[in-house]
């Protein structure tokens, strides 16, 4: 029993309806080097990653080093097996001597063993200079970097995926004496697969692969024997061409295993039920945290997210470009051409007028001249450029070709008219109260800039009327609208970026947080550092852990940012605490993150996460209230989107900065509890979809 290395039975397979491993049957012996051989596409990755614990299978008994893939026991995934993929599966931002190091630090070995290891595989491998980085070695070097990362810790069982590839014949044979040294002297075993097939005659024991079936397994020397060849390659060809035909083929080496198989079962450790096993085992080991895990596993993320000089500057660069783009081009005056014909007087008439002489007392009664002339001396502002025509047909083909965004239209007996209406007003007949008007033609198409013309103009004529009842000794309060206002919050004079800027600093940090993570862990993943540190031992809780650690650091570095350009800088106006404010948008960073590795983990690679993210984005963005208020919505959508991730986030800071409340309030506290909930949801839903994977 304590010579099984391996040992699988009747083991099978599926990616989704795909059956990849077909009722597959092998057994390693301890100290011995098992080489596969096969097709691409036959498999023999998949058989590997479930032997190292990466996947479960469906159906079958698999045991490995005395216990299921999963088990304590086992030791695997953990520091029992060492493994190489076919992927280099390294950060590129590790040096030669950095990526060693990593690996012996999940392998819970100290700095002195680790050197040393280093020193023996440097000379071994021939591996370039330890402060080389990863990136920029050639393709060979980095593959044996890769190897020297599997070897470091001398582990009972070695799985080496390809990892002759792409190195020179000298290198190989070396590669192999030094596996045949280990299997024979240390009792390692080891499991190869390789393209090269006449350099498996080294290998103890041969199996012979294809369409997720092995067809036959032997020592190099039986399967010569058996299809009466003189080299490896001649005999796997013979038996593909016997597989396709369906003829019985080797019987003998069929018969040596199942007798093996026989021995096996009397020892009584045939597995049952073992997919069920292996599912609670991954489950429970999710949760465990390491320390020896988390410190290299936070000195890869630092240097991952500090060394990469692109991540770095998206890091620091993307939030202040984002908020100053929008405190630059949000809420600031609009530049408007308005069109103004003047049928009253000519603009040389207005521009030589007296004003002092424009309005006058006599014989106790006010009198007015050249009132339109005085209207638009009054009418400055130096985000409205006046275009004088003198032709009105001229000034509307002007507006309705966008030259101008309206007409502004004084008629010629405008101030004789608009005497007579404040004299006589209940006498007054329609044709001089149409006279008596100013009369504007506004494009609307664009409803910011023409609302805010409309409010300019009322503005300035209120402002007008108010100066000549001044003049004449009137009451300038008759001007003014019954109505008179109050402010319980802000002023009458509040901007329109005031609003704004709650749901801003909030998307923004959050969608920044979320591309971050999502884009530097489908790296991992589809590198295969990801892969490769789980089967070191690294658990999800541990990966979970340390991106939440180094990513908060750099969430509060965000926030600190946004925070100064947006209160110190161009000081936005608040009312509240400044240490809540920022809170409330490191929660959000937070919350965005979480998000971001939720992504990840769902997300098959980079395309489908940033169109994940897109799709999430901009419903989250317009239903958040930021452009227009939730009232207005339906009562059902209202209440759905004061559910998702920062509706309600911003609702609270826009209390925070306007209202001065603090975390007393229900609505302060709303915010902080559903960015919470959402934060702890998607942790929950990303160690979930990572068991499944398993």
């Amino acid at each position: 029993m304590e010579d099984y290395a391996v040992y699988l039975q009747k083991v099978n397979k599926y990616y989704g309806t795909k059956q990849i491993l077909v009722k597959l049957n092998m057994i390693v012996k301890r100290g011995t080097i098992y080489g596969l051989l096969g097709s691409s596409g036959c498999g023999k990755t998949t058989l590997l990653s479930c032997i190292v614990g990466r996947r479960s299978i469906d159906s079958g008994c698999l045991w490995v080093l005395g216990g299921v893939p999963g088990e304590d026991v086992s030791g695997v995934p953990g520091p029992r097996v060492g493994y190489m993929p076919q992927d280099v599966a390294l950060v590129g931002e590790f040096s030669v001597r950095g990526a060693i190091y990593y690996f012996g630090h999940l392998y819970k070995m100290s700095k002195k063993n680790i050197q040393a290891r280093y020193e023996f595989l440097k000379e071994l491998l021939e591996l370039p200079r330890g402060h080389k980085m990863v990136k920029n070695c050639s393709g060979g070097q980095q593959r044996r970097i890769s190897f020297a990362c599997a070897l470091v810790h001398e582990p009972e069982l070695l799985i080496l995926d390809e990892p002759t590839v792409g190195l020179d014949p000298v290198m190989r044979n070396s590669i192999w004496n030094y596996l045949v040294e280990m299997a024979h002297n240390n009792n390692t075993t080891i499991i190869i697969t390789t393209h090269y097939i006449e350099e498996a005659n080294q290998a103890d024991k041969l199996g012979l692969m294809r369409n997720g079936t092995l067809l036959t397994e032997g020592s190099p020397s039986e399967l010569l024997t058996s299809f009466n060849t003189d080299t490896l390659e001649d005999a796997f060809l013979k038996l593909c061409k016997q597989h396709e035909s369906g003829i019985m083929f080797n019987q003998n080496v069929q018969e040596n295993y199942f007798e093996e198989e026989r021995e096996f079962r009397s020892n009584s450790f045939l597995i049952s039920k073992q997919k069920l096993t292996i599912n609670k085992n991954i489950r429970r080991n999710n949760l465990k945290v390491n320390k020896h895990h988390v410190i290299a596993l936070l000195r890869k993320n630092n240097l991952q997210y500090f060394k990469n000089l692109t991540c770095l500057s998206i890091n620091i660069l993307f939030p202040v470009v984002n908020i100053l783009t929008f405190l630059i081009a949000i809420g600031r005056d609009v530049n408007i051409n308005l069109g103004i014909v003047n049928d009253e007087h000519s603009l040389d008439t207005c521009n030589s007028y007296n004003r002092e002489n424009t309005t006058f007392l006599h014989n106790h009664q006010c009198d007015f001249q050249q009132l339109s002339c005085r209207f638009l001396d009054d009418f400055n502002d130096e985000h409205i450029k006046k275009i004088f025509y003198t032709d009105f047909k001229v000034a509307m083909e002007d507006a309705i070709h966008g030259k101008v965004v309206g007409v502004l239209y004084i008629s010629k007996t405008f101030t004789e008219a608009l005497r007579e209406r404040m004299e006589n007003d209940h006498k007054i007949d329609n044709e001089t109260l149409s006279l008596s008007e100013i009369k504007v033609w506004l494009d609307m198409s664009n409803r910011q800039i023409g609302l805010t013309l409309k409010s300019k103009l009322l503005a300035k004529f209120v402002n007008f009327q108010k100066k000549i009842f001044k003049d004449c000794e009137y009451l300038e309060k008759l001007i003014d609208q019954p109505l008179n206002f109050h402010y319980l919050f802000g002023n009458e004079k509040e901007e329109f970026i005031n609003s704004m800027v709650p749901g801003i600093l909030l998307s923004v940090v959050y969608f920044l947080t979320t591309t971050m993570t999502y884009s530097v862990i489908i790296q991992d993943r589809s590198e295969g550092v990801w892969d490769r540190s789980i089967v070191a031992g690294v658990t999800s809780a541990e990966i979970i852990l340390t991106h939440f650690m180094t990513q908060s650091f750099i969430v509060c570095f965000q926030v600190i940012e946004v925070v100064i350009i947006a209160f110190v800088v161009y000081q936005i106006e608040y009312v509240g605490n400044l240490f809540l404010i920022a809170l409330m948008i490191f929660l959000q960073g937070i919350g965005g993150m979480v998000c971001g590795f939720w992504i990840s983990v769902v997300s098959k690679n980079q395309s489908m996460a940033s169109i994940l993210c897109t799709g999430m984005f901009f419903p989250v963005f317009l239903l958040c209230g930021m452009l227009w208020p939730l009232e207005s919505q339906p009562i059902v959508l209202r209440y759905i989107s004061k559910s998702l991730p920062f509706t309600a986030a911003v609702e609270s800071l826009r209390h925070i900065m306007r209202k001065g409340w603090n975390i007393e309030h229900f609505e302060v506290l709303n915010g902080i509890g559903i960015s919470l909930i959402w934060i702890v949801g998607f942790v929950l839903l990303s160690t979930y979809f990572l068991s499944r994977k398993r």
